[in-house]
This record gives C-alpha cells, sequence and structure tokens, in this order.
C-alpha cells in the first residue's frame, strides 16, 4: 500500500508542475466561464477567437482559453506581463487594443 501512496504523491506533484507552467493551460486557475475567452476579455470577441484558431490547429486543442495576462486584473507593467506568461508551455496569443480601438498581437 505505500508504495501505491508514493505513487500518487508523484503524480499529484507532477500534475501541480504541469499546471504551475501553463501546460494544463491553467493560467493562475483563472476560468473563461465557457467555451471562448471572449466572455471576459475587453479586446477578444467570439468572431475574432474564431479567426484565431484558424491562424494554428493547436488554438482548437484547448475548449478554453484561458487568460495568462490582463492589464485591468493584473497591472500594467511589463513584470507583471512577463510573470503571466514566461513558463507557459503551449500556445499562445497576445492580443492589444490601442487608444484607437486597433487590435493587433501575435500568436506563438
Amino acid at each position: 500500500a505505500q508504495p501505491e501512496q508514493q505513487q500518487q504523491e508523484q503524480q499529484e506533484e507532477e500534475e501541480q508542475k504541469k499546471k504551475e507552467k501553463g501546460d494544463e493551460y491553467s493560467a493562475k486557475g483563472r476560468d473563461c466561464r465557457g467555451p471562448l475567452a471572449g466572455e471576459e476579455s475587453k479586446v477578444l470577441d467570439a468572431g475574432l477567437i474564431f479567426q484565431l484558431r484558424g491562424l494554428d490547429a493547436r488554438l482548437w486543442e484547448p475548449h478554453r482559453w484561458y487568460p495568462l495576462y490582463r492589464d485591468w486584473i493584473d497591472g500594467r507593467s511589463f513584470n507583471s506581463f512577463l510573470q503571466g506568461v514566461l513558463h507557459f508551455g503551449g500556445p499562445a496569443v497576445v492580443v492589444v487594443r490601442s487608444q484607437a480601438g486597433e487590435v493587433f498581437g501575435a500568436v506563438s
């Protein structure tokens, strides 16, 4: 029974490490409430998310997108941005809305 318990503890530790790295699209445990992050985004809407997913098949894998960084919650410093995205292991989309209302970004 003891080796089974050790194995279970090891699996739990590995899962926790994956979550911390972002491999499970955990993004600090934030849930976007629905299939698309557009419900919790001030930049993305369902149409734009659909277009972005068309750029790379990997963007269809997670059913939900989880925000790694949002300036209105995480602050507007570059350091806050890096803390949110630096160790994320999956594909990522960076989207910015300018003061003029233009939307631009990048897909990794």
